[in-house]
């Protein structure tokens, strides 16, 4: 795919196949994201049974988590159901991590850059001139993607939901963490997968 790039964008040519091949892989989870989005809707219907429910089960948290379990798993509305398209695009990410970590079947991928900065290297290698502007905008977007997507996740929380639920929006600045300490090719796959979700669940809620 990198070869095949290289006449439009030379020596970002690999760059762009990673955001090619991320599109590729979440175009082909979409039905397990909209599957997560049902299941998301699914909760959302049962908010007036869960808020009675913890009027119902104040004073006993033990109960009360046995309550919702028991009307989660009636109603087909699991409150994991949203992490699927994270989990299933896991493997793909651990590929491209371990390929630009320790140079495995990556051929001369190595040798190329962004702007600059080399896809095998970490930001704090280059922290300046051009190399650093590019790890700098890509945890620019980063970060604008994940507090976006955590104030949407917080708002759309159930009242009295368990706190694994409510802790959930708090796993999009875990991208931001994880862009830190892994090489440029992997922060710029997690850069491409967390704006595409972005994307993706703004439009399946509409």
């Amino acid at each position: 795919m990198a070869d095949g790039l290289d006449p439009l964008f030379g020596a970002s040519a690999a760059a762009a196949a990673i955001v090619v091949f991320t599109l590729c892989v979440r175009a082909a989870l979409h039905p397990l994201a909209r599957a997560a989005v049902r299941g998301e809707k699914a909760r959302a219907t049962l908010a007036p049974k869960i808020t009675e429910l913890s009027r119902k089960h104040q004073g006993d948290p033990e109960r009360m988590r046995r309550a919702m379990a028991e009307l989660q798993a009636k109603e087909g509305a699991s409150p994991l159901a949203g992490c699927l398209p994270t989990l299933a695009q896991l493997p793909f990410f651990f590929v491209m991590y371990h390929v630009f970590s320790t140079g495995s079947g990556a051929g001369d991928l190595l040798d190329h850059t962004l702007a600059g900065a080399p896809l095998g290297a970490r930001w704090d290698g280059v922290l300046s001139g051009g190399p650093g502007l590019v790890y700098l905008g890509l945890f620019a977007l980063i970060a604008a993607v994940a507090t976006w997507t955590y104030l949407r996740a917080r708002k759309a929380t159930v009242p009295g939901a368990p706190g694994v639920t409510r802790a959930l929006p708090l796993l999009s600045f875990g991208t931001l963490v994880t862009a830190a300490v892994v090489p440029l090719a992997a922060a710029l796959y997690l850069a491409t997968s967390a704006t595409w979700t972005a994307v993706e669940r703004a439009l399946l809620h509409r």
